[in-house]
């Protein structure tokens, strides 16, 4: 996942087609440190059926 790679439908493509490093998507979600982008990535995760542990999100939100 590159920041320029077109999107969140680029990266759902990437998850699909196992075209991805699983080390470098775990190091990248977690510079991003952005709790919306973990939880796209989560869901696209657990909806394709991937097993990854991904950061946990630290947030006060009380809808998470």
């Amino acid at each position: 996942m590159h920041l320029n790679c077109g999107g969140i439908i680029e990266v759902a493509k990437a998850l699909k087609n196992n075209k991805f490093d699983r080390k470098k998507l775990k190091n990248y979600a977690q510079r991003i440190g952005n709790s919306g982008v973990l939880r796209r990535l989560s869901y696209l995760c657990e909806l394709l059926n991937i097993k990854i542990i991904l950061p946990k999100i630290n947030t006060r939100n009380y809808l998470y």
